[in-house]
């Protein structure tokens, strides 16, 4: 009896525990006492939804997650398809919640009109962010947005990846505007006029290519509001500051359904530079695919990598910038879109830099100042028609690309004054088309072509010489590039075939002379040409869990160079099998494992294929070595892990690779006090290389904060070869980051992001000990709304540097933003103050594989600005 009664007690008490915990739950059924199964169940403060869960099969929901039920909390919401709502408000002392839903006779009364929508909604491989909710009154453009999007990254140059990839387009209201030169929308669309943004997984944007191509690219589509699409908009900026600081900008727009124009002037000199919003981000993956080797400029002047700072806190610049972006649609599913800038800029830049480059027991050190002057100049317009229907598909993109640049650079190393004087002139004239027509219902033909001319002048001139008594170089490169393919695409229900073969032609040459003279291998007269015809087979299989790739390329390569001034000619064929498998397993709907396996194979092109010396600047001649074709082939690894759970606002993806290098050939880097000869030598070698990624955020709903967590590890393992010394490097580079952005209230932000970085280089081949670098940078911004009309702003930023070879250095940068907005003339005032610590020398430290540097950059220091906006 007695242990009866104690089961009884205990038992009662047991359950009392468990129902008395602090989080609300219940069970949701209809009139006849039936279970609901995945009804909405929402948290309410004032009508806005605040948290949201869902009813299992069994009618039952929990906020699992300990819930407070002060006056935070002071309604709770229940809604299913097919049954009225019902609202119940929440005392503190009851924490059960069960309920009755009524059939609804009207489907339409259950639309919700006035309520807000969830913050995130997935629908297959689409998923809707509501703009609203993560915008706050200090967000002027889409770009300051999507920073705080879940998933959503954006680099220093303006190029958006989700959960770690890359996106291939950027749409507004579904129309590629701006092709892959988002970064001119993203800066200059206003925040307000957004609703939705679109998130796009495994996106086909080509009609006819629906059943029939397996895609795996991401873009984002911003879907706006009513009133944007109906009138023409547009702001202009005019300020003015210290130290001969300004920025003038005028923006027009206008986003219809039916025609789109976004044009822009921009000229300014407060350290912010322009080309950053011209930039096409899908740049290198374009070539990549055609495999085409760009017409870079071959004289590098030995100028430095941009300090990891603002650019307002180091640029001295002077930029314009005009753009304007056209898009008519002149029929259902035809499209005409023209666009062009102009960007002109005046950039200087002063530095000193210690250099230590270590060989075995010896260290090589040279002591550099230089003070550079950069006037780019870039020209471009295109025009794109495209007919994108269900039964076929034509593009045509014509563009035309003119540059104009002179760097002008006064060094003293090792206390010898040099003048160095550098101007490009490169151009490019290309057209690409490619045609789809279905020739049956499970069968397309698709035709691509691709033809570009262009060259790039080089002319540099020294004064005095350094280098042997060289003075000028001047280098001519013309080339001429095709790539023609035909793919037969074939769909029978879950497999994909593709049959594919395509041409690649490469004609270029190199004309160069030093001091005007072609002898004593100075000059070069290169004469290179490369055909490859491919021949690639890929299949596909594809359901709602799982997507199989395999392609099968097999390449034919040709390959006829030679130069006449040293009566060399070269001709060699390769036969190249290059497998790619790749798997991506759906463990759920938001729950991804991929893993792909990769053969490729790469040759040397006309760049390092010459024999006559060249000068790249005043310390670095470059030489080829012709009797052989430098290879190289990769074996490439990775595996990826995607996961997010939307109705929780949580995400988390890692990424791993590994590849392994073989090269037919090696560099010898050949030190003579402070100048450099580069040779190359035929030497197999291998290199490795691993890299991990892993990021993860999560929106806390009680807090109103998003916390954010990243964590990168790179290794490489390379050879080098210095002097006459074959030398392994091992080099490792950390990455661990977090950050939080909180809104208290409706008058106060905080964001809070950190970053530490080491990094350590070492010889495998000494005893010698490891160069180690430090780097930790902490930022804070703090936003205050005291009234409506009034935003303050401070940003705080604190960094610390710390190598083997020098004392550590500190910096605390501060800026401060006050915005007083007229809401109803659309005007706003702006005062800024830049470096309220006035900084004027900055350090940083480089290392690598064999060469360490400690650099010192001249700022620009405290400077104010006013600025005055107003909307047309």
């Amino acid at each position: 009896m007695k242990k009866s009664l104690f089961l009884l007690m205990f038992s009662l008490f047991f359950m009392n525990m468990v129902f008395s915990q602090d989080f609300i739950h219940g069970k949701i059924a209809d009139s006849l006492r039936n279970p609901i199964a995945f009804a909405n169940v929402a948290l309410l403060e004032k009508g806005v939804i605040i948290r949201y869960t869902q009813s299992n099969k069994d009618g039952q929901y929990a906020f699992k997650q300990q819930v407070t039920t002060s006056s935070k909390y002071t309604q709770l919401q229940f809604t299913a398809v097919g049954f009225e709502k019902k609202t119940l408000p929440i005392t503190e002392s009851q924490k059960q919640y069960d309920v009755l839903l009524k059939l609804s006779l009207h489907i339409l009364n259950e639309v919700l009109i006035k309520s807000k929508p969830a913050p995130i909604q997935k629908r297959g491989d689409t998923t809707n962010f509501d703009f609203s909710f993560y915008k706050t009154p200090q967000d002027r453009s889409v770009e300051d947005v999507l920073r705080k999007i879940p998933g959503i990254e954006i680099s220093d140059l303006g190029k958006i990846s989700y959960n770690g990839k890359s996106i291939t387009s950027f749409f507004i209201d579904g129309d590629n505007l701006l092709d892959d030169k988002y970064t001119l929308g993203t800066k200059t669309i206003p925040s307000g006029m957004v609703d939705t943004l679109q998130v796009f997984e495994n996106h086909q944007p080509i009609k006819a290519l629906h059943k029939f191509s397996a895609s795996d690219n991401v873009s984002l589509n911003i879907v706006l509001n009513p009133k944007a699409r109906i009138k023409v908009t547009g702001l202009a900026n005019l300020g003015l500051g210290t130290n001969d600081h300004f920025k003038e900008e005028m923006n027009l727009m206008s986003l219809k359904r039916g025609y789109k124009t976004l044009n822009i002037l921009k000229y300014n000199s407060d350290g912010y530079d322009l080309a950053r919003e011209i930039t096409g981000h899908n740049f290198t993956e374009k070539n990549n695919e055609l495999s085409r080797n760009v017409n870079d400029a071959l004289i590098d002047l030995n100028t430095i990598s941009a300090p990891n700072l603002n650019q307002n806190k180091y640029l001295f610049n002077r930029a314009f910038l005009s753009s304007s972006n056209q898009l008519f649609k002149l029929k259902n599913d035809v499209q005409l879109k023209l666009s062009g800038h102009y960007f002109k800029d005046t950039q200087r830049i002063s530095f000193s830099r210690l250099t230590q480059q270590i060989v075995l027991a010896d260290t090589i050190r040279f002591f550099e100042e230089q003070s550079q002057r950069y006037q780019p100049q870039k020209l471009e317009f295109r025009a794109d028609l495209t007919i994108n229907k269900k039964s076929d598909y034509f593009n045509n993109t014509l563009v035309f690309k003119n540059e104009r640049s002179a760097v002008q650079a006064s060094v003293r190393i090792n206390s010898k004054p040099v003048n160095q004087l550098l101007k490009t002139k490169p151009y490019e004239f290309y057209n690409e088309a490619k045609y789809i027509r279905a020739i049956q219902s499970n069968q397309v033909l698709e035709f691509s072509s691709f033809i570009s001319k262009s060259n790039n002048h080089q002319n540099l001139n020294l004064s005095p010489p350094v280098f042997n008594g060289y003075e000028t170089q001047q280098v001519n490169m013309p080339q001429l590039f095709t790539n023609h393919s035909v793919a037969l695409k074939v769909s029978s229900r879950r497999i994909f075939q593709e049959y594919k073969i395509a041409h690649t032609y490469d004609e270029k040459e190199i004309n160069s002379a030093i001091n005007d003279q072609y002898t004593d291998q100075l000059g070069n007269h290169l004469r290179w040409k490369y055909h490859r015809l491919q021949f690639q087979p890929s299949f596909s299989y594809i359901d709602e869990k799982l997507r199989i790739l395999l392609a099968l390329p097999l390449n034919y390569n040709n390959f006829n160079y030679g130069d006449d001034l040293y009566g060399s000619r070269q001709q060699q064929n390769k036969l190249i099998f290059e497998p790619k498998l790749s798997f991506k397993f759906n463990q759920g709907k938001e729950n991804k494992v991929s893993v792909q396996y990769q053969y490729k194979n790469n040759f040397g092109d006309a760049a390092n294929q010459y024999q006559g010396y060249i000068l790249l600047n005043y310390r670095t001649l470059n030489v080829y070595n012709p009797e052989f074709l430098s290879q190289s082939n990769t074996h490439n690894f990775s595996a990826g892990y995607n996961f997010s759970k939307s109705i929780s606002l949580f995400s988390f993806n890692v990424f791993g690779l590994y590849s392994i290098k073989e090269n037919n050939a090696i560099n010898r880097i050949s030190f003579n006090d402070f100048n450099q000869t580069t040779l190359q030598l035929p030497l197999v070698n291998y290199n490795r290389n691993l890299l991990f990624i892993g990021n993860t955020n999560k929106y806390i709903y009680e807090l109103r904060t998003t916390v954010k967590a990243n964590f990168a590890l790179q290794q490489l393992y390379t050879n080098q070869v210095l002097n006459t010394q074959l030398l392994p490097f091992k080099t490792t580079v950390y990455t661990f980051g977090g950050g939080t952005d909180t809104k208290f209230s409706d008058q106060i932000y905080l964001r809070y992001n950190a970053s530490y970085i080491p990094t350590s280089s070492k010889t495998r081949a000494t005893k010698s000990r490891a160069q180690h670098t430090n780097f930790i940078n902490q930022k804070m911004e703090l936003v205050l709304l005291p009234v409506k009309t009034l935003v303050f702003k401070m940003n705080a930023e604190h960094q610390y540097y710390k190598s083997t070879n020098s004392n550590a250095s500190k910096y605390l940068f501060i800026d401060a933003d006050l915005s007083w907005k007229f809401a109803k003339t659309r005007q706003e005032l702006r005062f800024s103050a830049i470096n309220l610590t006035n900084i004027k020398s900055y350090k940083t430290n480089y290392l690598s594989a064999y060469t360490s540097a400690n650099t010192s950059y001249q700022l620009l220091g405290r400077f104010f600005q006013v600025n005055y906006i107003f909307n047309l």
